[in-house]
Formats: C-alpha cells, structure tokens, sequence
C-alpha cells in the first residue's frame, strides 16, 4: 500500500493542478498559510537541487513562511522517477497528516498525482545503456515519430499513453522491452484505487488560451531576468552534461545552447516560449481526462470560493 492503513479514515489531501503558468503555485501558498498548512510540490524538475529559476521553485522567504517537501531532493545527474516521488510524497503526506493538517499537493506533473491517487505500483524496469544510446542515435537520424511507430507496433498499449513527441518516455518504453523482451506497460500494475485511502480535492485553473500564452511569454522572461542563463551556466561548470534528463527541462536545453554558442539569446527565448505553449497545451489534455478535478476560472475565481469549495468537499468525508 502507498499509504498506512492503520487508520482507515480517509487522507485527505487538497490537489492544486493545472498547465504551467496557471497561477496554481501562488493560490497554494495562499491557502497554505490561511489553513496553516504544508505543501507537496509535484513537479518533475524542482527535485533537482540548483536547478531553481527554471523550475519556478518558491523562493528561500516562500519556504520560510510555507513547509514545502519533495523541493532539492537529488543532484541533477541522479536519477529520479514516478516510483520515487510516489514513495516520498507519500511520507510526506503521512507526516503533515500525522500533524492534524490537510496536504496540498501542488503541481503540473499529471502522471505524478494520477500515480499517487490511483495507487499505483511500479514494478522495477531493467535498464540498458547501449540500447538507450543507440535508441537515442536513432532518434537523430529516423526521427521520433519512427520510434513512436515501433513502441506502437510492439505495446499499443504504451504507445496510447506515450505522446509522439516525447522522446525520453518513448526510448524508455522501448528500452525496457529490448531488455526484458517483456512490454512496459505490462511491467506497470495498478492496484484497485479502492484499496488506498487518500481522499482528494482537486482543482485547477483554466484560461482563454490567448491569455495563457501570454503569461506563458511573461514567465519565461521574468525567468531569463533573474537569472536563466547564469544558473544554467553554473550548472555546467558544476560539470553537469546537457544531456542529463533534469537538463532537458524547458529552459534548460535552450539556455545551455546559448552558453555552448549555438544559438542566440534570443532564440533561446524564442524557442522556450513556444515549447512551453506545447507543454501546456498537452498538460491541458492530459487534466481534463482527470474526473476528480473540479475547474475554475483562472482570471474570475476568488480566494474565498476556493476556501469554501474546499470546506464543503473535506467536510463531506
């Protein structure tokens, strides 16, 4: 189980979601310290320690203020996957629970809260680095959408769940049934989500697309303001490889880019902007398909409402 069943009452959590720049992150702090409470990132990049400006990490004064966890929990050249932020985010949720508090757990890495609220297990996968890097020199040459055709080819299953695009998650699938000979979505099991007892509120907001683009744009040069280029920099005379998963990050393929020589400022900027539109837009479809969230206007919603939709659900359990 994922979490403790001694006590069969539900844990309730209250889930803050939605696309990046969605304004999640400041309404979570907000009901964070109107009920005194404690907050459980869900982001698949802010585990990485010195990798603050393009993850959008709360600041040192936020973190004072507001008890945050899963935040800096790995170097950027370690690995870190779904399993392991189940098993953390559980504790941790265990822990603020055990305290008398309700969790929010806020974020936009949907695969990250379906796996903890669907209780999912997931079996350990066989790994191959040959294969991933002659995967990833196809990649290259064929393109992603070849490889996508064959996982599709060899587990449909994988391939429904894996975007065209997305490279990293395509190479893994197919990396594990070159190892195996077995298919990963057969190696993922799911037990009955009624076999856990976690009981979530869960809400996120929704913007006119022109809008969300627009605060999209306005993020990534506040980030590139404070600092994008310099962190990225830093990273690199740390030694860290631009190849790294935690440097594939949006931001960060760009801005090392930029420190190598190969593009410009600019086009890093450029570049940032539109791929981060992508990624909200697939964010978009993959929490719409979450029955369990309820919608509210991003520019119409007050503080309030939410406070009172919150009382009105928790209360009910």
């Amino acid at each position: 189980m994922i979490l403790s069943q001694e006590n069969r009452q539900p844990v309730k959590v209250i889930c803050i979601l939605g696309p990046t720049s969605s304004g999640k992150s400041e309404a979570a702090n907000r009901i964070a310290r109107l009920l005194e409470t404690e907050i459980v990132s869900a982001d698949a990049f802010q585990v990485y320690k010195g990798m603050d400006i393009g993850t959008s990490k709360p600041d040192e004064v936020t973190q004072q203020q507001i008890p945050y966890h899963l935040i800096d929990v790995v170097r950027p050249d370690e690995t870190f996957n779904v399993s392991d932020w189940v098993n953390l985010a559980s504790s941790a949720i265990q822990e603020i629970h055990k305290k008398g508090k309700i969790p929010i757990i806020c974020g936009g890495t949907g695969m990250y809260v379906r796996a903890l609220l669907s209780n999912w297990t997931l079996a350990e996968t066989p790994r191959d680095q040959k294969i991933r890097d002659e995967l990833e020199a196809r990649a290259e040459t064929e393109g992603k959408e070849s490889l996508w055709n064959e996982l599709q080819r060899i587990d449909a299953e994988a391939a429904l769940r894996i975007h065209p695009n997305d490279l990293y998650r395509i190479t893994r699938a197919l990396e594990v049934f070159y190892c195996s000979g077995i298919p990963f979505s057969q190696l993922r099991t799911r037990e009955a989500a009624e076999d856990g007892n976690i009981y979530p509120v869960s809400f996120a907001f929704i913007w006119d697309r022109d809008v969300l683009n627009q605060r999209i744009s306005t993020a990534v040069y506040r980030m590139v303001e404070q600092g994008l280029e310099k962190e990225v920099e830093s990273l690199l005379e740390m030694g860290y490889s631009p190849d790294l998963n935690s440097m594939k990050g949006l931001g960060y393929r760009e801005f090392c880019k930029v420190v190598t020589g190969e593009i410009s400022r600019d086009q890093a900027i450029d570049e940032t902007i539109l791929k981060t539109k992508r990624y909200a837009k697939r964010q978009m479809t993959w929490f719409r398909r979450e029955e369990h969230i309820h919608w509210l206007s991003g520019d119409g919603y007050h503080l309030n409402e939410l406070l009172d939709l919150i009382r009105s659900h928790i209360c009910t359990v």
